[in-house]
């Protein structure tokens, strides 16, 4: 069953049920959504709970939180909320999880590890998701591959995304899956041989040629589709 990633909820955000109804219609599952890290706090995570529980939602991941990379102190604290929030989630059936931008792969004042991921990685239980956005990893300079392959089992969920680097730019590359000269069959074994993942989310940001958002989305969407069937996996 196909499925989508939801970073945000629109008119349905108080009516989870409406949205569900939607999603059975168009035969769709709730794979994964992004909040907030306060959506995760002991005071709210109920509440958070009940509304995913009604979608059939059970990956929810922190999209962005600036305590994870700015010092090691706040790196340690938050990993504390997030190990509470993981032993929250796994009684209802249900994970926690964090995303990368390229802030995580750096290793700034007070990083005690090879980049402010490991720290948080390294500091999470084995639960929490680290949901790879490989399109940002591979802009800072790191490999995904070494990642699913370091923290196995923990990519439930990645983000497949093609975010140009200067050097694939300037060698005419297009920033869509299968078309940036990145080995794209090489990421998908390590996440389905290590990564324990679930699901791919096509992300596009980059629209070019006058393309619409939609018609770049399927692009990539048919690209990874022939890669997966080159590997015997459609």
């Amino acid at each position: 069953m196909d499925g989508v990633e939801f970073a945000g909820y629109y008119h349905y955000k108080e009516k989870p049920e409406d949205l569900k109804k939607l999603l059975d219609k168009l035969e769709l599952k709730s794979a994964v959504t992004h909040l907030k890290t306060k959506d995760l706090l002991p005071e709210n995570i109920e509440k958070t709970i009940a509304f995913h529980k009604a979608i059939d939602c059970k990956y929810l991941i922190v999209s962005y939180d600036k305590n994870v990379f700015t010092s090691n102190e706040s790196n340690m604290k938050i990993a504390k909320v997030f190990n509470q929030a993981s032993k929250t989630l796994k009684a209802h059936g249900m994970k926690a999880g964090y995303h990368n931008h390229t802030q995580e792969f750096a290793c700034g004042k007070g990083c005690v590890d090879e980049t402010w991921w490991d720290s948080l990685a390294k500091r999470t239980n084995d639960d929490f998701i680290l949901q790879q956005d490989v399109g940002w990893t591979w802009k800072a300079g790191y490999d995904p591959v070494k990642y699913v392959n370091r923290y196995k089992g923990r990519t439930t969920s990645t983000h497949f995304r093609s975010t140009m680097t200067d050097e694939n730019k300037a060698k005419g590359f297009k920033p869509f899956i299968g078309e940036n000269g990145q080995d794209w069959k090489k990421l998908i074994e390590a996440c389905l041989q290590n990564g324990g993942t679930e699901w791919f989310s096509i992300e596009q940001t980059d629209f070019p040629d006058g393309m619409t958002p939609m018609q770049s989305v399927e692009r990539s969407f048919n690209n990874l589709n022939k890669i997966l069937a080159e590997m015997g996996l459609k």
